[in-house]
Protein backbone atom coordinates (compact mmCIF):
# COMPACT_ATOMS: atom_id res chain seq x y z
CA UNK A 1 0.00 0.00 0.00
CA UNK A 2 1.41 3.59 -1.09
CA UNK A 3 1.91 6.08 2.17
CA UNK A 4 -0.37 8.21 1.38
CA UNK A 5 -0.19 11.86 3.34
CA UNK A 6 -3.85 13.93 3.45
CA UNK A 7 -4.06 17.20 3.05
CA UNK A 8 -0.07 17.57 2.18
CA UNK A 9 1.21 21.11 1.90
CA UNK A 10 3.35 21.55 -1.02
CA UNK A 11 5.01 24.73 -0.35
CA UNK A 12 8.36 22.86 -0.53
CA UNK A 13 7.26 21.56 -3.71
CA UNK A 14 6.94 24.40 -6.17
CA UNK A 15 9.57 27.23 -6.73
CA UNK A 16 7.38 30.10 -5.45
CA UNK A 17 6.39 28.45 -2.18
CA UNK A 18 2.79 29.10 -2.61
CA UNK A 19 1.63 27.84 0.72
CA UNK A 20 -1.19 25.23 -0.91
CA UNK A 21 -1.84 21.31 0.06
CA UNK A 22 -3.08 18.42 -2.01
CA UNK A 23 -5.70 16.26 -0.92
CA UNK A 24 -3.47 12.98 -1.41
CA UNK A 25 -0.12 13.22 -2.27
CA UNK A 26 2.66 10.27 -2.38
CA UNK A 27 6.60 10.48 -2.26
CA UNK A 28 6.87 8.07 -5.44
CA UNK A 29 11.00 6.78 -4.94
CA UNK A 30 10.38 3.75 -6.89
CA UNK A 31 8.30 1.92 -9.56
CA UNK A 32 6.49 -0.31 -6.88
CA UNK A 33 5.53 3.65 -4.88
CA UNK A 34 3.87 4.37 -8.04
CA UNK A 35 2.19 1.79 -8.90
CA UNK A 36 0.83 0.89 -5.21
CA UNK A 37 -0.54 4.90 -5.63
CA UNK A 38 -2.22 4.17 -8.92
CA UNK A 39 -3.89 1.01 -7.32
CA UNK A 40 -4.83 2.56 -3.78
CA UNK A 41 -8.52 2.97 -3.95
CA UNK A 42 -7.91 7.05 -1.94
CA UNK A 43 -6.62 8.11 -5.21
CA UNK A 44 -9.82 6.77 -7.30
CA UNK A 45 -11.84 8.97 -9.28
CA UNK A 46 -9.20 12.07 -8.28
CA UNK A 47 -7.22 13.59 -11.12
CA UNK A 48 -3.35 13.19 -11.22
CA UNK A 49 -0.99 15.85 -10.88
CA UNK A 50 2.33 14.86 -11.39
CA UNK A 51 5.14 17.14 -9.80
CA UNK A 52 9.20 17.11 -9.85
CA UNK A 53 11.05 20.28 -9.12
CA UNK A 54 7.78 22.44 -9.27
CA UNK A 55 9.83 25.06 -10.67
CA UNK A 56 7.07 25.06 -14.16
CA UNK A 57 3.98 25.48 -12.37
CA UNK A 58 2.07 27.62 -10.47
CA UNK A 59 -0.32 26.54 -7.72
CA UNK A 60 -2.44 29.61 -6.74
CA UNK A 61 -4.93 26.81 -4.76
CA UNK A 62 -5.81 23.44 -2.96
CA UNK A 63 -5.39 20.45 -5.22
CA UNK A 64 -8.65 18.09 -4.60
CA UNK A 65 -6.15 15.37 -6.84
CA UNK A 66 -3.80 12.46 -5.96
CA UNK A 67 -0.15 14.37 -6.06
CA UNK A 68 2.90 12.35 -7.08
CA UNK A 69 6.07 13.41 -5.91
CA UNK A 70 8.51 12.21 -7.73
CA UNK A 71 11.84 11.18 -6.85
CA UNK A 72 12.81 8.19 -8.07
CA UNK A 73 17.03 8.24 -7.77
CA UNK A 74 19.30 6.51 -9.92
CA UNK A 75 22.38 7.44 -11.59
CA UNK A 76 24.22 4.60 -14.38
CA UNK A 77 26.64 5.03 -17.31
CA UNK A 78 26.76 2.49 -19.98
CA UNK A 79 29.78 3.56 -21.85
CA UNK A 80 30.44 2.15 -25.93
CA UNK A 81 33.33 2.93 -28.30
CA UNK A 82 32.23 6.31 -29.68
CA UNK A 83 29.10 7.09 -27.11
CA UNK A 84 27.91 6.74 -23.96
CA UNK A 85 24.31 6.07 -22.57
CA UNK A 86 23.37 8.38 -19.22
CA UNK A 87 20.61 6.94 -17.32
CA UNK A 88 18.76 9.13 -14.42
CA UNK A 89 16.03 8.64 -12.12
CA UNK A 90 12.89 11.13 -13.01
CA UNK A 91 13.51 12.36 -9.55
CA UNK A 92 17.20 13.35 -9.99
CA UNK A 93 17.84 16.96 -9.81
CA UNK A 94 17.79 18.15 -13.75
CA UNK A 95 21.38 20.49 -12.99
CA UNK A 96 22.80 17.76 -10.46
CA UNK A 97 22.84 15.44 -13.26
CA UNK A 98 24.65 18.18 -15.92
CA UNK A 99 26.80 18.46 -13.46
CA UNK A 100 27.55 15.22 -12.30
CA UNK A 101 27.97 14.44 -16.59
CA UNK A 102 30.65 16.93 -16.49
CA UNK A 103 32.53 15.79 -13.62
CA UNK A 104 32.59 12.37 -14.73
CA UNK A 105 34.02 13.35 -17.99
CA UNK A 106 30.46 13.09 -19.97
CA UNK A 107 30.34 16.65 -22.28
CA UNK A 108 26.79 16.99 -24.48
CA UNK A 109 24.69 18.69 -21.69
CA UNK A 110 26.93 21.81 -20.15
CA UNK A 111 25.05 24.03 -22.27
CA UNK A 112 21.76 22.62 -20.37
CA UNK A 113 23.22 23.50 -17.21
CA UNK A 114 21.46 25.81 -14.19
CA UNK A 115 17.63 25.08 -15.69
CA UNK A 116 15.91 24.34 -12.91
CA UNK A 117 13.41 20.94 -12.29
CA UNK A 118 13.97 17.28 -12.31
CA UNK A 119 15.37 14.89 -15.10
CA UNK A 120 11.81 13.52 -15.40
CA UNK A 121 10.14 16.74 -15.89
CA UNK A 122 13.52 17.58 -18.65
CA UNK A 123 11.59 16.28 -21.46
CA UNK A 124 8.04 17.87 -20.82
CA UNK A 125 9.74 20.92 -20.49
CA UNK A 126 11.40 20.70 -23.65
CA UNK A 127 14.35 22.26 -22.39
CA UNK A 128 17.13 23.93 -24.37
CA UNK A 129 19.99 26.22 -24.06
CA UNK A 130 22.61 28.09 -26.56
CA UNK A 131 22.13 25.91 -29.28
CA UNK A 132 21.47 22.44 -27.68
CA UNK A 133 18.32 21.08 -27.18
CA UNK A 134 17.10 18.04 -25.02
CA UNK A 135 15.40 16.60 -27.63
CA UNK A 136 18.90 16.27 -29.47
CA UNK A 137 20.46 14.08 -26.71
CA UNK A 138 17.66 12.13 -25.43
CA UNK A 139 17.33 8.57 -26.48
CA UNK A 140 14.79 7.19 -24.12
CA UNK A 141 11.70 8.28 -21.57
CA UNK A 142 9.26 6.22 -19.84
CA UNK A 143 5.82 7.56 -19.04
CA UNK A 144 3.31 5.89 -17.31
CA UNK A 145 -0.69 6.78 -18.32
CA UNK A 146 -3.26 4.98 -16.58
CA UNK A 147 -1.80 1.84 -15.64
CA UNK A 148 -0.11 1.48 -18.95
CA UNK A 149 3.55 2.22 -19.78
CA UNK A 150 5.13 3.44 -23.03
CA UNK A 151 8.50 3.58 -23.98
CA UNK A 152 9.52 6.66 -26.74
CA UNK A 153 13.17 6.05 -28.86
CA UNK A 154 13.75 8.33 -30.42
CA UNK A 155 15.82 7.37 -33.84
CA UNK A 156 18.96 8.23 -34.93
CA UNK A 157 18.24 9.72 -38.07
CA UNK A 158 15.73 11.80 -36.71
CA UNK A 159 15.75 13.29 -33.09
CA UNK A 160 12.18 14.71 -33.57
CA UNK A 161 10.52 11.29 -34.60
CA UNK A 162 9.60 9.24 -31.70
CA UNK A 163 8.60 5.40 -32.02
CA UNK A 164 5.99 3.89 -29.44
CA UNK A 165 6.86 0.76 -28.17
CA UNK A 166 5.63 -1.80 -25.22
CA UNK A 167 7.29 -1.27 -22.06
CA UNK A 168 8.18 -4.63 -20.81
CA UNK A 169 10.29 -2.75 -18.13
CA UNK A 170 9.91 0.34 -16.27
CA UNK A 171 12.66 2.49 -16.58
CA UNK A 172 13.61 6.05 -15.51
CA UNK A 173 14.25 8.55 -18.13
CA UNK A 174 17.48 8.20 -20.13
CA UNK A 175 19.63 10.91 -22.29
CA UNK A 176 22.13 9.99 -24.07
CA UNK A 177 25.29 11.99 -25.76
CA UNK A 178 28.01 11.48 -28.40
CA UNK A 179 31.23 11.75 -27.68
CA UNK A 180 33.00 15.03 -29.57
Amino acid sequence: MADFHEFYPLRRHNTFGFDVRARFAVHVRSESDLLAALEDPRGKGLPLVVLGGGSNVVLTADLDALVLLMEIPGYRVETGADAWLVTAGAGENWHGLVCRTIADGLPGLENLALIPGTVGAAPIQNIGAYGVELRERLRTRVRWTARRCASWTSTSNSARSAIATACSSRRAASATSSRP
